[in-house]
């Protein structure tokens, strides 16, 4: 079972700001977001965790959270998503973008649903290896047995 977490209301807002934006959309690379009919909805938020392998001299490899992703629902497909991120003013839309990535996503998440256990579904980018995952991070168990 997935147990998504809710996106920070700030960066949803930042989404659905940039959908309601003529020119936002208009100026994205993203056809399919410009030749939709009807609304959009932005659903199914990631969190984008980094993973950097090779820290820096003193700094111990890790992941850190980086922005929120977020599928972009056109009638009862996907066809973009919207990438939030991060600034010194709190959560910010960054871009639209479409690809092989929105089908794959929503195909990796339906796969993931049917494992066994309880997992919060993030993104895991690594930079060195030019790499993006679905990360199943693991829930505890709600009764404690495991």
């Amino acid at each position: 079972m997935l147990r998504p977490s809710p996106a920070p209301a700030p960066a949803l807002r930042s989404v659905l700001a940039a959908l309601g934006s003529p020119t936002a959309v208009r100026e994205a690379r993203t056809p399919a977001l410009r030749a939709a009919a009807g609304p959009l909805s932005p659903e199914l938020p990631l969190p984008v965790h980094v993973l950097r392998i090779s820290g820096a001299p003193g700094h111990e490899p890790g992941t850190r959270l980086v922005g929120w992703r977020f599928l972009i629902r056109s009638g009862d497909r996907a066809i973009a998503a919207a990438d939030t991120m991060l600034t010194p003013d709190g959560w910010s839309f960054s871009h639209f973008f479409e690809g092989p990535y929105i089908a794959a996503t929503e195909r990796a998440l339906v796969q993931a649903e049917a494992l066994p256990g309880t997992y919060e579904p993030r993104l895991l980018s690594v930079p060195e290896l030019y790499m993006l995952t679905l990360w199943l991070h693991a829930e505890p168990d709600p009764d404690g047995t495991e």
